[in-house]
């Protein structure tokens, strides 16, 4: 059951680096009673994945991991990087000139575009400027209430957040870090199996 949950654990921490690599899409914060919210679950969120990730790297079985993936795999990996890399020079030598015509041709039409809408969109943003002013004169302290509403939500949350914290390291600490213990043992034991 220990041997599942180790398998389990490197499959999730392999997964974490395979989406930490590309990096999660990055979300606008929601301007609402649950902003505060949604940055304390992201904070701890970041900071799990990163728990998550150091403890995977210092993991000796994943080290282990690592060097038969790049014995198996590296020489094939550097092989498709040189195909990429020819391809591209492929590409370049084919399509360069035709994409540098097309990007003139972009600059030109934008210089165009410029001198027929440009009067007009400065008309436009002017507006919008006036607009904003006046918005802010009419709705700005109602906003500025707001804010100062969510920020002592989010100091009432935190300190929740704090209390609880406590309860649980009291109630489940001894009990965690028997856990941790024993899977530090667990591990010894794996590794010497693996260097007999």
């Amino acid at each position: 059951m220990q041997e599942n949950e180790d398998i389990q654990t490197l499959a999730a921490g392999l997964l974490l680096l395979s989406v930490t690599d590309a990096g999660p899409a990055p979300r606008k914060d929601v301007k609402s009673v649950e902003a505060p919210v949604i940055k304390v679950l992201d904070e701890e969120v970041k900071e799990y994945d990163g728990e998550v990730l150091k403890k995977l790297m210092e993991n000796k079985l994943y080290q282990k991991y690592e060097e038969e993936y790049n014995k198996l795999y590296g020489p094939e990996i550097k092989k498709l990087k040189e195909e990429d890399q020819k391809y591209e020079e492929e590409y370049n030598k084919l399509y360069g000139p035709e994409i540098k015509e097309l990007k003139e041709e972009d600059q030109k039409y934008e210089e165009e575009y410029n001198k027929l809408y440009g009067p007009e969109i400065k008309k436009l943003k002017e507006e919008d400027q006036k607009y904003e002013e006046e918005y802010n004169k009419l709705y700005g302290p109602e906003i500025k209430k707001l804010k100062e509403e969510d920020l002592k939500y989010e100091e009432e949350y935190n300190k929740l957040y704090q209390k609880y914290d406590e309860e649980y390291n009291k109630l489940y600490g001894p009990e965690v870090k028997e856990l941790k213990e024993e899977d530090q043992k667990y591990e010894e034991e794996v590794l010497k199996n693996l260097a007999k």
